[in-house]
């Protein structure tokens, strides 16, 4: 099996390295799109179940729902860009190397408009990643800040004087690390059914010429299983983990910071203090 060092080798021997960055904008197109649409979904159903519970937060399980309910609000529009995106990288446009265009038009010929689609079913399982994810990250969170505000109140009983305030969020470190973790476990956690997605949507659509229905995602994940072992069906995780928990620590101790920031600026506005 080839490294993704000699895949990124190759990439930049047969079309430089700007081959690198193909499809970027599709991919940042299809992020924003996912990021924003998962949080507005998220804390509008999270606000909606707190309200329901008498303003107790949801459980673990609950938690999970809700995210799991969030992120398939962004699957119409974000499928068919992820689609158009492992196309562009893997250059199988059905077109020659077509454009986001050409990838468009030839799917549409040949498969219709439920082939913009393809690998929709993994999401079954694939909803789970940013609900775990999340509610990892909250469940950690909740667990450190808790850890910090029982340490400030044995250190203000010790000395005799008024304990220091809790503190409400994480520090960037503390996020950034939080952060990583939930990605790394929520990843593990559902690869198989990512790898599945990605050689469906990469699928150049062969078997609407044969007369033969693509394999199911249960029936490429056994089929993997099969020919080429169960390890198979995490081929790639060393790749996928890199970006996404990079990416999701980022953004998560940008969103705790920004957060923190807010939350100061406002009571600065409002000539709120906390208590020395």
């Amino acid at each position: 099996a080839r490294s993704s060092l000699s895949v990124a080798r190759h990439i930049i021997q047969c079309r430089g390295a700007a081959g690198l960055y193909d499809g970027v904008e599709y991919s940042v197109l299809e992020g924003a799109l996912e990021k924003a649409a998962y949080f507005y979904g998220y804390g509008w159903l999270r606000r909606a179940a707190v309200a329901a519970r008498g303003g107790r937060p949801p459980g673990a399980l609950a938690d999970v729902a809700l995210g799991y309910a969030a992120d398939a609000c962004h699957l119409p529009l974000t499928l068919p860009l992820q689609l158009v995106l492992a196309r562009l990288i893997t250059a199988r446009g059905g077109s020659g190397g077509a454009g986001a265009d050409g990838i468009v038009r030839g799917i549409l010929k040949t498969q219709g408009w439920r082939g913009l689609y393809r690998g929709a079913r993994a999401y079954v399982v694939l909803c789970l990643k940013p609900a775990l994810q999340y509610a990892i990250f909250n469940r950690l969170r909740g667990a450190v800040l808790a850890a910090a505000a029982a340490r400030r109140r044995g250190g203000g009983s010790g000395s005799g004087g008024a304990a220091a305030p809790a503190a409400t969020t994480l520090s960037a470190a503390q996020a950034f690390a939080l952060g990583a973790i939930a990605r790394a476990i929520a990843t593990v956690a559902v690869f198989p059914f990512t790898r599945a997605k990605v050689l469906a949507m990469t699928d150049d659509g062969g078997h609407s010429e044969s007369g033969k229905p693509p394999p199911s995602i249960l029936q490429s994940l056994v089929l993997i299983a099969r020919t080429e072992g169960p390890r198979a069906l995490f081929k790639g995780v060393g790749p996928e983990l890199t970006r996404g928990v990079l990416s999701a620590a980022l953004m998560l101790m940008i969103k705790e910071r920004s957060g923190a920031l807010s939350l100061q600026l406002l009571r600065s506005l409002s000539g709120h203090r906390p208590p020395p």
